[in-house]
């Protein structure tokens, strides 16, 4: 999996990336609900923690674009092929249960996603869809980046604690988002677009290309990379 420095002397994967991104946004969130209780209850001991389950529907909202407009390779190796996403056919197979553009198609996702997590989702079929696909999405996060952090100790950057099903954000990346979240998603958000666009060079030509292929600019900055 091709990687890229972010920090000093540090590499990650477009996955990690994404994970980083995901506890960013949930951070600001949560700070947004009490802006006054600074350290607020996803934060213990100087760590950042969160559900795997969140940082999961994170990742289906951020990879959405991607699966929805076709093949866009999303490592310097992934290829249509041979995918290196592991949880791309599952992805890609529910965003093609749903009809209508982006926007449309998009906004029933997640009101069925809702519906699933509550148990109230009446199409059985869907439902599967959804669990299967976040199941997929989770297993690729556990199996991947929390895996190599249990493995190697210069990239010890998570802690999963499977009986509260909580992932735990370490080390620098942690200080970095606390100390400036939007800072930090931003530098994210452009090192993955910056990326994107060197691992598709001969399908993609520009920014603005990209941009107006995976409808960027029809969305909020929450939604778009």
């Amino acid at each position: 999996m091709n990687e890229i420095a972010l920090f000093p002397n540090q590499k990650f994967s477009i996955l990690q990336l994404a994970i980083f991104r995901a506890f960013c946004e949930l951070h600001l969130k949560q700070l947004e609900i009490d802006s006054e209780l600074m350290e607020n209850e996803t934060i213990f001991n100087n760590k950042l923690q969160f559900p795997l389950r969140e940082i999961s529907k994170c990742l289906i909202q951020y990879y959405w674009p991607f699966f929805e407009a076709g093949f866009i390779a999303l490592s310097e190796k992934d290829s249509i092929q041979n995918t290196k996403i592991k949880f791309r056919k599952q992805l890609t197979e529910l965003i093609q249960s749903y009809s209508g553009d982006w926007e449309e198609s998009y906004f029933q996702f997640t009101k069925d996603l809702n519906l699933s997590l509550k148990k109230r989702l009446i199409n059985q079929k869907k439902d599967l869809q959804i669990k299967s696909c976040l199941q997929a999405i989770e297993q690729a996060i556990l199996k991947g980046p929390v895996s190599l952090s249990n493995k190697i100790s210069e990239s010890n950057h998570f802690e999963f604690k499977p009986k509260e099903n909580l992932l735990i954000l370490k080390n620098e990346i942690q200080k970095s988002i606390l100390k400036d979240t939007q800072v930090t998603l931003l530098k994210l958000q452009r090192i993955w677009l910056e990326l994107i666009l060197k691992w598709n060079a001969d399908s993609i030509y520009s920014e603005s290309d990209f941009r107006k292929m995976i409808y960027f600019d029809s969305f909020n900055k929450d939604i778009s990379i």
